[in-house]
């Protein structure tokens, strides 16, 4: 039997529509429910009144260098990585701020969430269930 090989490269390639939307995700009722693109790089990238402004807030992000990551920070910030790490590496280093808290994944993010009133974290919009609120989406 004959496979058309369109048909072989439409099943190798990814949907278009897949939702490539990530969500910033804090807990349902908490004292944030929506957020700009302005104020979450700020809060992501320890600078100014958004902190201050919210001086329990716990910070989510991801170990390693996943997808995940790689694309937040591309879609909030247009810097990479190795931008970011080294911007973070100044920053601890110095004392002027603390890089967000490392979670091992989305599970682990959207559990801490869960349970705690002061968290914000991100994670891959199907992935947002009815237990938290999304306070901005990033396409």
């Amino acid at each position: 039997m004959r496979i058309p090989l369109y048909f072989l490269l439409m099943l190798a390639l990814p949907p278009a529509y897949a939702d490539s939307r990530i969500a910033i995700v804090t807990h349902k009722g908490g004292a944030i429910d929506s957020l700009t693109r302005k104020q979450v790089a700020d809060i992501y990238m320890g600078r100014g009144a958004e902190l201050r402004k919210h001086p329990d807030l716990l910070v989510l992000d991801y170990q390693g260098d996943s997808k995940l990551r790689e694309r937040f920070y591309l879609a909030l910030t247009g810097k990479s990585l190795p931008q970011i790490n080294a911007y973070w590496a100044r920053l601890a280093f110095s004392g002027q701020a603390n890089p967000p808290r490392r979670m091992t994944d989305e599970a682990a993010v959207l559990q801490s969430i869960k349970r705690n009133p002061d968290v914000l974290g991100y994670v891959d919009f199907p992935k947002v269930s009815d237990d938290v609120a999304v306070a901005l989406t990033l396409e």
